[in-house]
């Protein structure tokens, strides 16, 4: 079996016949310091984005010609950071339709968009903390004018319980101006972001 790393050939010793799991374990130690395996080439061909899913069940023989592909923890966190912006925008997209939605008197349609989106935002946010771990960053060490990151995050669990108790309220224009002038010129400060890191 033929095992190279970035198309630079290894000296691996693999049993016969073994599952890419398996395999993977052991290029792991030859890896460049803090890369991680992002994609696979069995016998030239790049295996679907979802092969880490099947490692455990994908056999690898000993007449087979596997490459890893890595990249640093740096750029994979830089690269889904940079992503996560059209995601971003997008949420801030639709809070300011549900805005309109709770105005119109539209609040069933409206209150099911607004459970969307805030899973989303929570998500998204997910990503952000994810991101930051990978390239060596965290939330208190990045600031967003005078808060840290952690520090607006917080700040966005406040005005989510507010949203919250005028949602129970059923108070639908308060609440509609609530997203509009507390919620999105928080989303919107939270885009400098982007330009900081």
């Amino acid at each position: 079996m033929k095992i190279s790393i970035n198309s630079q050939e290894k000296n691996i010793q693999i049993p016969g016949m073994s599952t890419l799991q398996d395999v993977m374990r052991k290029a792991e130690t030859e890896l460049p310091m803090s890369h991680i395996i992002t994609q696979v080439k069995l016998n030239g061909r790049q295996l679907p984005d979802k092969w880490f899913n099947t490692a455990d069940s994908t056999f690898i023989l000993e007449s087979d010609k596997i490459d890893f592909i890595t990249e640093s923890a740096i750029t994979i966190g830089k690269k889904a950071f940079l992503n996560s912006k059209a995601q971003f925008e997008q949420i801030i997209e639709n809070f300011t339709d549900i805005a309109d939605k709770y105005r119109m008197d539209d609040e069933n349609i409206a209150n099911t968009k607004f459970v969307i989106a805030i899973d989303n935002l929570q998500a998204y946010f997910q990503v952000v903390q994810e991101s930051f771990t990978l390239m060596g960053l965290t939330l208190e060490s990045e600031y967003i004018g005078q808060k840290t990151v952690k520090e607006y995050m917080e700040d966005f669990s406040t005005k989510l319980s507010e949203l919250i108790e005028t949602q129970q309220k059923k108070d639908w224009v308060l609440f509609a101006d609530l997203i509009e002038y507390e919620l999105m010129p928080f989303l919107t400060d939270f885009m400098e972001l982007y330009k900081n890191v």
